[in-house]
């Protein structure tokens, strides 16, 4: 573990909180408000601590410990993710598995923790997640197998190690042209088409996995449209900030794989930091956008949103398969 992969862990950490105020504030602003400040969701996760804490009777320990697990599952998660070009804190064969393996860990405890109440409104959440991550999955897989796949590697840290396209000798010095060649190189790469499309997919996957709209609303208690919602129905005090930051965790942990497509491993520290906190506001921005325009969709249209991410996974794995055959 280096100075350098804790720091930028720390980064991707205190990201998360700042993308929930700008996805806070685009909504605002579109609405034609000026909107909470953009470090309200800090204040909203401290004085959630400092709330007491209202438990069911018919709960049990799983109830009280499943925030908790939730939470180190998704930083467990976070710690095989490369962030802005830089060493991730560990990496090994195959840890995209393991990625996936924590995600869905901490998915899991959500789940209990919210069926092990009793509550109606819970087990409908419960299932209507569980249905929605079965879909979304094979999409996230399909698009790590196609970087594998094409860089012969089996981890984060050595797929975006050589991705995109490596630059020549004629690489220039100095942040204006590193700009440059990046847009040069992505321009005239094959690669091009593929990454936009896998970005696409993960970004699909960053609104199912973080149960944001058009999957699911945060915002809205009604039946008809309640699946994150309901999952933390009954959790109130230090529980339900130990949720919430999950929810933003996963949003930034999942925008880092993007930015790991984007921002190549020979670009300079100071430069790969500057894209990858300005590609994380873009994503924030698009999501609170989406937010603004689109009305979650009937819950019976949601399978097809994830089964066209999961589609658009596979038209580039066969693409690039063809290509690479060739």
């Amino acid at each position: 573990m280096t100075v350098q992969a804790l720091s930028r862990y720390i980064l991707m950490l205190a990201m998360a909180l700042i993308m929930a105020g700008i996805i806070v504030k685009v909504k605002a602003l579109w609405g034609g408000r000026y909107g909470a400040p953009l470090l309200q969701p800090v204040f909203d996760i401290i004085r959630l601590f400092k709330k007491s804490q209202v438990v069911s009777e018919a709960a049990s320990d799983v109830f009280k410990a499943g925030p908790s697990i939730a939470l180190a599952s998704v930083l467990a998660a976070a710690l095989p993710v490369p962030i802005s070009s830089g060493a991730a804190l560990i990496s090994f064969k195959g840890d995209f598995v393991f990625f996936v393996c924590a995600l869905a860990a901490g998915r899991f405890f959500t789940l209990i923790s919210a069926l092990d109440t009793g509550g109606s409104f819970s087990g409908m959440g419960a299932g209507r997640m569980i249905t929605l991550s079965a879909l979304i999955e094979p999409a996230f897989f399909i698009i790590i197998a196609t970087l594998a796949q094409l860089t012969g590697k089996s981890s984060f840290s050595e797929i975006y190690a050589v991705i995109p396209t490596p630059v020549t000798d004629t690489v220039q010095s100095g942040f204006f042209w590193s700009f440059v060649e990046l847009a040069q190189i992505w321009s005239d790469s094959y690669l091009l088409i593929p990454a936009i499309c896998g970005n696409i997919v993960l970004l699909m996957f960053i609104l199912a996995e973080a149960g944001r709209v058009p999957v699911s609303d945060p915002a809205t208690l009604n039946e008809p449209a309640m699946i994150t919602g309901a999952l933390t129905l009954e959790v109130s005090g230090p529980d339900l900030a130990f949720m919430t930051l999950a929810s933003f965790l996963r949003i930034s942990i999942l925008g880092t794989l993007i930015t790991g497509i984007i921002v190549p491993a020979w670009v300079s520290p100071v430069t790969s930091l500057i894209l990858y906190m300005f590609i994380m506001f873009a994503i924030a921005a698009t999501i609170g956008l989406l937010e603004s325009v689109f009305a979650r969709f009937r819950l019976t249209h949601v399978p097809q949103f994830l089964f066209g991410a999961t589609g658009i996974a596979l038209i580039v794995l066969a693409v690039l398969t063809i290509g690479v055959n060739k």
